[in-house]
């Protein structure tokens, strides 16, 4: 099977979609599959390309890529590569539907992956465009998708974008490469400065709004009696907000902000943690990968009802599940799980266990050569 990914941002771009696309043509590859990445020069070195990657010049406008030379670009690489499937990829605007276009020209099945969603709404100019965009143009990628993946079932009736296409639909988590996130696997200590003694509470994630970070640091605030360090792992738009909220609260000598962080010091920094938590108040985290791998690293993951991981997580025993924007609770939970030995044990045991039957890369790869053979 060759597979055409057209995609507008890849790495060395951070963020769940890049790192989707990269595990998931990697495992593909393995499977004895081709693929291929057409995308932008976002990101800066890209010089170690995981995968045949084609790149279009573009520039940033309102925090969005922007290639005119993208279709281009796109055109070139199905006619030379010749692909059996085109997957495409949401939210991003502009790229679905050049995807669905050059697809249809070259008579090539089209698979869309849904991410997330636009904000919807009349209070910004970004808002304001996400809802004309998402009632107009996004329906006719929509409608030109030969299938519509989610990756939990709770995202078409969240984003209110598929009705009309529900016989199209078909959910396939996103994976976790288990041989990776393997703790025994890590060798050297943790990217943070770290005390005998103290426990480290972990986030990993881009600083935008709808990570939640401003109800982690309240949360983390409100700890009592336990020797404790927040390692916040990522950058983006709100850092300075970030930095900002930590002095405000006086917890400079506590919290810590690595930046991003490559696949190895990453792993390195979840098998210093204790626990990690994913605060993401609503379903714009429309998965939230990074709390797998945590589980997978043995950590006691903590998560939110609203967003997409946890209404995966509602119905199983691994993952503690709290209600959004709810520091105080937050804060109790953090508590408990690092006081409990006999809480902590369990929800390491059931965390990888969970990983290790349901998302796994091995087995979820499957799922995903099963639905391009079934579209091809």
């Amino acid at each position: 099977m060759r597979v055409l990914h057209a995609t507008g941002t890849f790495l060395p771009v951070k963020g769940g979609c890049p790192y989707f696309i990269h595990h998931l043509t990697r495992h593909l590859e393995q499977c004895g599959d081709t693929c291929r990445v057409v995308t932008t020069d976002q990101g800066g070195d890209v010089t170690a390309d995981t995968v045949a990657t084609d790149r279009s010049g573009s520039r940033k406008v309102a925090g969005f890529p922007v290639s005119p030379g993208y279709p281009l670009t796109l055109r070139r690489a199905i006619a030379d590569f010749e692909p059996d499937i085109v997957h495409t990829h949401y939210p991003l605007p502009f790229f679905p539907e050049t995807a669905a276009l050059c697809a249809e020209l070259a008579d090539v099945p089209l698979v869309l992956t849904c991410h997330g969603a636009f904000e919807m709404n009349w209070t910004s100019l970004i808002g304001a465009f996400g809802s004309i965009y998402n009632r107009s143009l996004l329906h006719a990628s929509l409608r030109a998708a030969d299938r519509i993946h989610v990756s939990n079932d709770a995202i078409p009736g969240e984003f209110g974008l598929f009705d009309r296409y529900k016989s199209k639909l078909t959910t396939v988590p996103m994976g976790v490469d288990t041989a990776w996130y393997d703790p025994d696997a890590v060798d050297g200590d943790p990217p943070y400065p770290i005390d005998s003694g103290t426990m480290v509470v972990l986030f990993v994630g881009t600083f935008r709004r709808y990570k939640g970070l401003d109800t982690l640091i309240a949360a983390f605030d409100q700890i009592e009696g336990i020797d404790s360090r927040l390692v916040l792992v990522g950058d983006g738009p709100l850092r300075e907000d970030v930095k900002e909220a930590v002095t405000e609260r006086g917890l400079g000598g506590r919290v810590t902000i690595t930046g991003h962080l490559n696949d190895e010091t990453l792993r390195r920094a979840y098998a210093g943690a204790d626990a990690f938590v994913l605060p993401s108040p609503t379903m714009s985290e429309s998965f939230g990968l990074v709390a797998l791998e945590a589980m997978a690293m043995g950590l006691p993951t903590l998560v939110t009802s609203e967003s997409g991981v946890g209404r995966v997580l509602a119905q199983e025993t691994a993952g503690i599940v709290v209600e959004p924007n709810a520091p105080e609770t937050l804060a109790r939970e953090i508590e408990s799980i690092l006081t409990n030995k006999q809480r902590y044990q369990g929800q390491v045991k059931a965390g990888k266990t969970l990983v290790a039957d349901r998302f796994a890369w091995k087995s979820i790869v499957e799922c995903y050569r099963t639905l391009y053979r079934e579209v091809a």
